[in-house]
């Protein structure tokens, strides 16, 4: 599930990044509840995270007959740079009624999921140390500054501090 940090005031924040098989992911309500019921642990051990993943694997949702593959969606909106209606139509869906679809499959629209997959790429290239023009064209921002801005707005950081942090 793509993800951006919540800012939270005033209070510390630690982000839990849990890896699950694509098909036994739970909904983002569930997750918050996790958040909540865990907020009153003074210190997050292997143990409980181990707790966390059986949680969200024990309350995953059969997969219902109708809903399409969340992995088919997901490649389908990173790894194509056709326009949300022509892979809307490749999905046998309008661009609304595929809209519909993304969100309530993964949580967000598509427009929104693809920001997020080019912006988790970027932080994983800045992670990997590489120049932060290089980040912005090859996660496919227009430039350094549009970049930026989104990072900024996104994850409350700038990628100059993200890079060297």
């Amino acid at each position: 599930m793509l993800h951006a940090p919540m800012t939270m005031s005033d209070e510390e924040t630690v982000c839990l990044n849990a890896y699950v098989p694509a098909g036994r992911v739970c909904s983002s309500v569930r997750i918050n509840r996790f958040g909540q019921h865990w907020r009153n642990v003074d210190e997050i051990s292997p143990e409980h995270v181990s707790e966390i993943a059986d949680d969200m694997l024990s309350c995953a949702p059969p997969h219902a007959a109708g809903y399409t593959d969340r992995t088919k969606l997901g490649i389908a909106l990173t790894e194509s740079v056709a326009p949300i209606g022509a892979i809307a139509a490749g999905f046998g869906r309008s661009r609304e009624g595929f809209s519909r679809m993304v969100s309530r499959e993964l949580g967000i629209p598509p427009h929104t999921f693809r920001l997020l997959a080019r912006l988790n790429l970027a932080r994983q290239l800045l992670r990997a140390g590489a120049p932060i023009a290089a980040v912005a064209a090859d996660a496919g921002f227009s430039d350094q500054s549009h970049l930026t801005r989104l990072f900024r707005r996104t994850f409350g950081t700038t990628p100059g501090v993200y890079w060297r942090g």
